[in-house]
């Protein structure tokens, strides 16, 4: 496992931005401590174990999403913000 966390908030409108544009955000707590975006998902940091890359799966409860693109910058970005 690359990376392992858990949700300790969830905006009111992120279940509306999944199911229309299939994304989630995420923010780390540590930095945005109970401000949740309303279109935000709030995690408890946890540190990236080895770099995600296309092909990954990423387990969000009972749901499962292949990463089918990743930024050049994204694992460095998670790593030190926790926001994808």
């Amino acid at each position: 496992m690359k990376y392992a966390s858990h949700i300790t908030a969830i905006g009111e409108m992120a279940n509306e931005l999944l199911e229309k544009n299939q994304s989630i955000i995420l923010v780390d707590e540590r930095l945005a401590k109970n401000l949740v975006n309303t279109l935000a998902v709030q995690h408890a940091g946890a540190m990236l174990e080895e770099e995600i890359g296309v092909g990954d799966t990423w387990i969000l409860g009972n749901l499962a999403f292949i990463v089918t693109d990743i930024g050049e910058n994204a694992n460095e970005n998670f790593q030190q913000t926790g926001h994808c």
